[in-house]
């Protein structure tokens, strides 16, 4: 954010992801006098969210391309618990 590009604002995009980091985060504009005017959160259904992985994966696997190993639904339920468990709280913050 110390970059010319940034003098006239900036986007942080899918960070801070713990509220460690938007500690991190607030410091380190507090010290260069800068604060966020604007956070954006994106609320989708999780099970659209895990129809939407299926749906990828098949698509790829149709297509003759491999298909992600994160395109999986444990998988990604799996990442949903940790984004609930790290990343939601930030909501509150």
């Amino acid at each position: 954010i110390d970059q010319p590009d940034c003098a006239r604002g900036f986007i942080l995009d899918g960070y801070p992801r713990t509220l460690v980091q938007a500690d991190a985060v607030d410091a380190m504009l507090a010290e260069r006098g800068i604060a966020l005017d604007t956070v954006i959160e994106l609320v989708v259904d999780d099970k659209a969210l895990v129809g939407r992985i299926v749906k990828r994966a098949e698509e790829a696997k149709a297509a003759g391309q491999p298909v992600r190993k994160d395109d999986n639904p444990a998988v990604f339920e799996e990442r949903l618990r940790e984004y609930y468990k790290n990343t939601a709280p930030l909501t509150g913050y």
